[in-house]
């Protein structure tokens, strides 16, 4: 539990905030601030006097009298210092502008991006209302094969033209992984559906995750909630420490560097319990990947629970449409 707790990070939708890090790493993050190591400096060398300006300056005099430069040049050296300090303070100031604005920029381009991110979302809602609400096509979907990976790789791609926007390092890929069940009734999570960076050869290799598997366990480890979602940003760490499971295409190129961040949330389906309850059960796994270390923050959050309760419908319709059609006409 302890190298979990190190390699993975969760968050939740509700969280606007998104992922929360621990004190001590927010206080690291402040102090290694440029704005705020350049506020510092700005103070230190703009206000020289009383504090530590004039000490420095009487330890300054002495040596430099010491060194026999006569008291004529080193009253020049102190005023050229002087001036070197007030440069300095300037060109500091100019960075701190520069910072600010900079800020206010980059705040600007966060907007747009969200607003991006949104207008794309809509259109991959589109896809999947258009999906389920008509039934001859969901039927078409759903019979067959071709055509449901092939519906589930279109979403995948409209997903992946979202995080592209909203991720700002590296290449993103998504996959969708759902669960199947072979002839004895063992439960695998093979791969329907990748899109972006994630390559299709994946597949000559790709693995179905088991219920053993680390994504599997974690997702299902019944300490978080099911709408939880799951950052590891530091994927090789991950699998050196045996936290996510190895396979073929964590530990061969080009395929391995192509996942060295990932986050992934599952998928549910609603089912009615004994208890007269409804309880989430896993169908599913719904991924994001950058082939950069500590691409994903908390600001994909409600996003990828989003498109996995879009999945989680679509599956839903469609095991439902499946149900229907096996059903036998009752008797006239």
């Amino acid at each position: 539990m302890g190298q979990r707790r190190t390699f993975v990070e969760v968050d939740y939708p509700s969280e606007s905030a998104g992922l929360r890090p621990s004190i001590g790493r927010r206080v690291l993050e402040v102090v290694r601030s440029p704005t705020v190591v350049t506020v510092l400096l700005t103070f230190l060398f703009s206000s020289s006097a009383p504090w530590w300006g004039q000490p420095v300056a009487d330890m300054l005099r002495p040596l430099l009298l010491f060194t026999g430069i006569g008291e004529q040049t080193a009253d020049m050296v102190m005023r050229a210092l002087g001036v070197l300090m007030l440069v300095i303070a300037m060109l500091l100031l100019v960075a701190f502008v520069a910072l600010v604005y900079k800020g206010l920029d980059e705040d600007v381009l966060a907007a747009q991006r969200r607003e991006i991110a949104l207008n794309r979302l809509a259109m991959l809602a589109w896809t999947v209302r258009s999906a389920i609400e008509v039934d001859d096509r969901l039927a078409d979907i759903a019979r067959s094969t071709e055509a449901y990976r092939g519906f589930l790789s279109k979403v995948a791609a409209e997903a992946e033209r979202v995080f592209s926007v909203l991720v700002r390092e590296g290449r993103v890929g998504v996959a969708i992984r759902l669960l199947t069940q072979d002839d004895s009734g063992a439960s695998s999570f093979p791969t329907f559906a990748r899109a972006g960076n994630l390559s299709a050869k994946r597949d000559l290799e790709s693995t179905p995750l088991t219920v053993r598997s680390g994504v599997i366990e974690i997702a299902t480890s019944g300490e978080e909630s099911s709408d939880a979602v799951f950052f590891i940003n530091n994927a090789r760490g991950a699998f050196d420490s045996g936290v996510l499971s190895r396979d073929f295409n964590s530990e061969n190129e080009p395929y391995a560097s192509e996942v060295l961040s990932m986050a992934f949330t599952r998928i549910n389906l609603s089912e009615r319990g004994l208890d007269g309850r409804d309880h989430d059960e896993l169908v599913g796994i719904f991924y994001v990947t950058s082939d950069v270390k500590n691409a994903f923050d908390g600001i994909i959050t409600s996003y990828m629970v989003l498109i996995a309760d879009m999945l989680s419908l679509f599956l839903k319709r469609a095991d439902a449409y499946l149900v229907d059609e096996r059903e036998p006409e009752g008797e006239m």
